[in-house]
This record gives C-alpha cells, sequence and structure tokens, in this order.
C-alpha cells in the first residue's frame, strides 16, 4: 500500500495518510459536491509544456482520475491551465470538479 508523508518522521511517531484515506470523497459545504480529498494542483500545468511535458501531465491527470481523485485545483492566474483540462480530459467531464 501506497504512504504519503507529510513531513520526515521520527522512527516512533511515523503519521502515514494512506492512498486509501487521501482518496476518499466527502461532501463539500454548502454545495454537497462529493470531492477527494486529494486533488491535483493544475498552477505548474498552465504554463507552456513541451511536447514529452504535455504528454507526461495529460498521463498524470489521467491517472488522477482512473484512481478516483476529482479534485482539479484552477484558477484564473494558472494561465492555459483550463485550456489543457479542456483538451485533455473533457471527455470524463463528469469524473471531476
Amino acid at each position: 500500500m501506497s504512504a504519503f508523508f507529510f513531513y520526515e518522521p521520527a522512527p516512533s511517531q511515523l503519521y502515514t495518510l494512506t492512498l486509501h484515506d487521501a482518496l476518499q470523497i466527502q461532501r463539500g459545504g454548502c454545495t454537497g459536491l462529493s470531492v477527494s480529498r486529494l486533488g491535483v494542483g493544475m498552477s505548474e500545468i498552465g504554463y507552456y509544456l513541451s511536447r514529452d511535458e504535455t504528454a507526461r501531465a495529460a498521463a498524470v491527470l489521467n491517472l488522477a482520475l482512473d484512481n478516483g481523485m476529482n479534485f482539479l485545483d484552477t484558477a484564473a492566474c494558472y494561465d492555459l491551465a483550463e485550456e489543457f483540462i479542456g483538451r485533455t480530459v473533457s471527455h470524463r467531464r463528469a469524473e471531476f470538479v
């Protein structure tokens, strides 16, 4: 089972967040949207990428969606991130918020 470490733990204080825990779904506030606890930050993807970087970013985005991650963090200041999402996974629109 995969685990993510939030800090360098002392051997006696090992805290891990398993992939299963990270991908749990929670209802969001007043909206009632179901959102994964772990999301994909799109800030670095929103800038000009090489062809290889674009292919890797698309693979990461699809892998995240394939594994139940449905929160994609975008903002207007992320430049081309929303266009990238549209080009890459618009056919999967029902799977993410």
